[in-house]
This record gives structure tokens, C-alpha cells and sequence, in this order.
């Protein structure tokens, strides 16, 4: 992976570090019941990639600058953290170093091409999920809110795996996970050939920054569903949430 490009990576899965005890919307249960159906269907096709490419990017392409997200959107955190929830999140090792240890509730799979020797045991054991306990007003909120701060937390070890290749994701990914690709831009265009399915948050602005989203042919994808989000108090842009699907060949 090239240098620049690693260092400059940005994600909303770094973002999420931050949010704690966000709500969640009739409108993301309804995204994501339709994201599911259409995984489903798709799994039934024999030899297909159904890894999914998660990402944000504004209309003129940009996904990040200066090592970081260049707006805040909370709206398309909380859908972030939802969709993801339980899966197989598969990012490049600048991006999980920026976020410090794997996001609770989903595995973890780090992309290095200097493989699993990048990471000392020690490291590794020192990667901790606080848990924190969540009071009944917050019953609805984010039950993985985490602080190193919190007061009676628990602290145990949340292992990740690290692969040199793209080949080796899939015997790690544990049953019942998908692989959700978060970046950063570098495994974005390793990644996209192994991927069926796009999740994109659209910002809709134009944005300065340093990173961007990879080119990406649309004419080999189709866009099979768009949510037009609002801003709303806590989210610096308007946003669409689009699905998009791979073609089959021929169609």
C-alpha cells in the first residue's frame, strides 16, 4: 500500500471511537431490513463475492483530510455502527491504528502487507474493550459506549486477526458475519473486486480535502435503493444513503 495514501486514510468507523449513546431511527431498522433482504438473495448466487464496500464520500469524491473526516455527521454514524453491527469489519492497519482497538460488537480483520508480524502480542493484548454499564435511561442508546474513563468497567481482550492478502479474509471471517469493507483508500481499490454490494453515504457538498474515493465504474453497478437524509442538528450536510449492486454479467 502506498504510503500517502495509507496515512491519509479516513473512515467513519474512526469517527464511531468517539460516539457514545447515539439513537437509532425507524428509518436506519427499514435501510438495513432492505440491506439484509438483498444479501440474502445475493449469497444464493454460486461463486459470488458478497463482501460489502462501506464508505462516505462528498460529490466531488473526497473521503477525508488531514488524517481525518472533513465533516461531522452524526446521523451516518449511528447508520454506520447499525449496518455494521455483528459483522466482519476488514480495514488497512493505518486506519485501525487510528481508531485504537476493534469496535465492539464486530470482528476484526486488519489488512497488512507486512502481515501479522506488525503487531507484538503485547500490542495485541493491550487492545482493550471497556464496557460500560448502561443506566435504564439509556436503555435505548449505544450499550457499547465506551470511555477509558468510566467508573466500574470492565476491561478484557478484543483479539483481531492480521492478513497479508485478500485471500486469506475469508477462512478467518467467523459464521454468520459478512465482510464489510471500511477502507482506508488503498483497501478500498484492493478490495472493491471482491465486493457485490456498495454502501455509500454521499455527502452532498463539495469538500476540500486529500483523500479520495477510488475510481470506481458505475456502469458495472446498480443503484437499487436511495435514502435522502436531512441535516439534522448534529450533521454538518445533508446526506443520501445509496445501495448499490454489481451487475450481472450480461445485464
Amino acid at each position: 500500500m502506498s504510503g500517502s495514501t495509507q496515512r491519509r486514510s479516513t473512515l467513519r468507523a474512526e469517527s464511531e471511537n468517539n460516539l457514545q449513546n447515539s439513537e437509532g431511527t425507524g428509518h436506519d431498522s427499514e435501510s438495513r431490513a432492505t440491506v439484509d433482504s438483498d444479501a440474502e438473495r445475493r449469497a444464493t448466487l454460486a461463486g459470488k463475492c458478497d463482501w460489502t464496500l462501506v464508505v462516505a464520500a462528498s460529490r466531488n469524491g473526497v473521503i477525508g483530510r488531514d488524517d481525518a473526516l472533513p465533516w461531522h455527521l452524526r446521523s451516518d454514524l449511528q447508520r454506520f455502527k447499525r449496518l455494521t453491527m455483528g459483522h466482519c469489519l476488514l480495514m488497512g492497519r493505518k486506519t485501525y491504528e487510528s481508531i485504537g482497538r476493534p469496535l465492539p460488537g464486530r470482528q476484526t480483520i486488519v489488512l497488512s502487507t507486512k502481515g501479522s508480524g506488525l503487531f507484538s502480542s503485547a500490542h495485541r493484548r493491550s487492545t482493550l474493550r471497556v464496557e460500560s454499564k448502561v443506566s435504564p435511561a439509556n436503555s435505548q442508546g449505544d450499550h457499547d459506549s465506551e470511555s477509558p474513563a468510566t467508573l466500574n468497567a470492565e476491561k478484557r481482550p478484543d483479539p483481531f486477526e492480521v492478513v497479508a492478502d485478500l485471500d486469506s479474509v475469508s477462512g478467518l471471517v467467523e459464521p454468520g458475519r459478512r465482510v464489510m469493507v471500511v477502507g482506508g483508500a488503498e483497501v478500498y481499490r484492493t478490495a472493491l473486486d471482491h465486493c457485490s454490494t456498495i454502501w455509500l453515504t454521499r455527502v452532498l457538498a463539495d469538500i476540500d480535502g486529500d483523500t479520495y474515493l477510488p475510481e470506481i465504474d458505475w456502469s458495472q453497478w446498480q443503484l437499487k435503493q436511495v435514502d435522502a437524509v436531512k441535516a439534522g442538528p448534529n450533521d454538518d450536510w445533508p446526506t443520501e444513503f445509496q445501495i448499490w449492486s454489481r451487475r450481472e454479467p450480461g445485464t
